[in-house]
Order: structure tokens, then sequence, then C-alpha cells
């Protein structure tokens, strides 16, 4: 009589349950050649994406166009980064204050970020500025819509 085969339990006498990791591992044995001793991440391999999680487009380029960049943006990231050196604070500490990240700051002054109002609203009042301040030495700025809109790549589903 063959033996059968008796699930593994917990302590309470309750079935093992059946996890991805535990299913992929049955299914496709030890991925990746690693051993089973020394990996914590055993079943699975997570392999780069070139791909943006929000709006699924590919974002391997090798920086920021600058054909892309929009003029407001520019002169709005020069004039904070004006505004932070006069009330002699670093990226570190308006970042602090406005409670965003420091790295925001860095792309916000270099043009790259499109920050939202309320961003500009909190960076001003750290640099003790209004917006009307922030805004007004920019009156020769071109306001002109640059480059195509993205795509909109959604197709529908079948349900």
């Amino acid at each position: 009589m063959a033996a059968e085969h008796q699930p593994a339990v917990y302590q309470f006498g309750f079935p093992r349950p059946v996890t991805a990791v535990s299913a992929t591992r049955t299914v496709f044995g030890n991925v990746g050649g690693e051993s089973m001793q020394n990996s914590r991440n055993i079943g699975y391999r997570v392999e780069p994406s070139n791909m943006n999680r929000r709006s699924g487009t590919d974002t391997k380029s090798s920086g920021p166009s600058t054909s892309r960049i929009a003029p407001i943006l520019s002169a709005v990231g020069a004039r904070i980064k004006q505004c932070r050196h006069a009330a002699d604070k670093s990226q570190e500490a308006l970042a602090f204050e406005a409670r965003v990240d420091r790295t925001y700051i860095s792309s916000i002054e270099r043009g790259i970020a499109n920050p939202s109002v309320e961003t500009l609203a909190n960076i001003c009042y750290a640099l003790n500025v209004s917006l009307a301040e922030l805004f007004s030495p920019m009156d020769g700025v071109s306001l002109k819509p640059t480059g195509a809109r993205r795509t909109n790549t959604a197709s529908p589903s079948a349900r």
C-alpha cells in the first residue's frame, strides 16, 4: 500500500497555504541558479523594467530632452533658485520647509520637474515670497506649448 501524500501543517493543524513563491518554486525549480540555502528571494527573479508604471511609456532615455522642456519651467526653476540664494537656504533646507524631497527641488530648479501650484505655494512660503513675486519677473517668457501631447496608449479590454 502506497503512502498517501500528507500536506505540511502548521502548529495548530491547519494546512500550509500555497504561496506564489512556493508554487513558483514547485513549478520552475530553483530559478536563477541560486542555492536554496543562500537565497532569500527564492523562486522568482525580478527583472528591471523600462516601462513607467504610471503612464505605461518606455522610460529608457539618455536624459531629459531640451526640446521638450517648456521655457516657463526653466524660468520658474531659475527664479526659485534665485529666491533660494537670496534667502540663503540650501536645497535641503528649502525641501524640508516645503515638505518635498531635495531631489525634487533640484529637478524644479533645472526645469525638468513640473511642480503643482500647491508645491509652488509651499516653496514660496518657505522662501517668504508670494506667488505673484515669484512670477513677476517672468513677463517675457513664452507660454506657447512645446512638443506634441502624449498619446493615449490604452486599449479597451474585453469583459
